[in-house]
């Protein structure tokens, strides 16, 4: 049960960067905000295993 609460969570988290990374008003240096997207779907692919 935890664990996808977890699973939903991270869900929103990972939601939640798509939509500022697609964002054009971003302030954040790209790279770095393609970094976290990086981050967030890798740790999606992960918990999906």
């Amino acid at each position: 049960m935890y664990k996808e609460i977890g699973k939903n969570v991270i869900s929103l988290q990972v939601d939640i960067m798509v939509s500022k990374c697609s964002s054009e008003n971003v302030h954040t240096e790209v790279t770095e905000i393609n970094t976290l997207c990086l981050n967030k779907n890798a740790m999606r692919e992960t918990l999906d295993e």
